[in-house]
């Protein structure tokens, strides 16, 4: 059984390495950029720089971190210098430093205690920056399944009735389809028992409809059915423009998590890259996600969440 296992994966990899969109996914998993990110971070802490972007012009090209190279190192770290700049704010002479990223207030560690602002910066540095790293990851490797399983709700015989689609407020405009917004919503989750009725039908027995939540917004998929913007080739009609969170399927990091249920609940550093056996591409990658996992200090969880 294991070898049949281990045969199974060895194909699924060969496949990827023939598709352009998957053979990129996986030199990206073979050279995770947050080693670098890291290295970067320490040298500029321990040195005389008040801009991070100086270290830069120190770096060898390239640079090689535990037996792997990283070529052109300031190109591969210029898509997360938004996220990078936040160490800046560590440095007396750069407290005033503004950024849109800004380090969450309150962080907590496995215990639920307090962390100095030196750890929760590095924290969220390393979440935003796997956090980006991985929405390019998910679409090339979504790309090269044609694989839909984000997009639709849970099947006839699935345990769960629905499936949920957070949303910001800005994206939900991006659906044209009905939108409850109410003084029961707002005061209900999706988890709330007895669940929300409309008109005298528990809401997820209905269309696919956006609920305005006590945590937010989001869209539900009843069981069988799939998401508006969904073609008949299974293609998204709205990709360039997709919300975030349809950029971040299946594989994603949990370095820091928030209970979404939760709205004052602080940010809580958990240490893990969760990975969802529903999707054919997780199934396949495991052994690969794992070891990206471990260049990234993170801890892999494999889990389903439609069943």
């Amino acid at each position: 059984m294991e070898e049949q296992k281990n045969m199974k994966s060895q194909s699924f990899l060969q496949t990827l390495e023939n598709n352009p969109n998957g053979a990129t996914a996986l030199k990206i998993m073979d050279r995770p950029i947050w080693p670098l990110c890291r290295l970067t971070i320490l040298l500029y802490l321990t040195s005389a720089h008040d801009k991070l972007q100086d270290v830069f012009s120190c770096l060898p090209d390239p640079v090689e971190i535990e037996n792997v190279e990283y070529e052109k190192p300031t190109e591969l770290l210029e898509p997360y210098i938004p996220f990078l700049t936040l160490i800046e704010q560590l440095k007396p002479s750069n407290s005033s430093t503004d950024n849109s990223y800004n380090v969450p207030d309150q962080i907590v560690n496995e215990t639920g205690n307090n962390i100095d602002i030196f750890e929760k910066t590095i924290y969220w540095i390393q979440h935003k920056v796997i956090e980006k790293e991985l929405e390019v990851i998910n679409s090339y490797l979504c790309g090269s399944v044609n694989c839909i399983i984000c997009c639709t709700g849970p099947n006839k015989d699935a345990k769960h009735e629905f499936f949920e689609i957070p949303l910001s407020g800005d994206e939900i405009n991006l659906f044209n389809i009905p939108k409850h917004d109410n003084e029961y919503t707002v005061q209900s989750t999706p988890y709330t028992e007895p669940p929300l009725t409309m008109d005298g039908v528990v809401f997820y027995k209905n269309k696919p409809a956006i609920y305005h939540w006590q945590y937010g917004w989001s869209l539900i998929l009843p069981r069988a059915t799939e998401c508006p913007h969904l073609d008949k080739d299974g293609r998204c009609k709205i990709y360039d423009n997709r919300p975030d969170v349809c950029k971040r399927p299946q594989i994603f990091p949990k370095v820091m998590e928030k209970d979404i249920k939760k709205p004052d609940a602080p940010w809580r550093y958990t240490r893990t890259l969760l990975a969802i056996l529903d999707c054919p591409y997780v199934v396949g990658l495991k052994e690969k996600i794992s070891q990206y996992a471990q260049k990234n200090e993170l801890d892999c969880v494999f889990t389903h969440n439609k069943i």
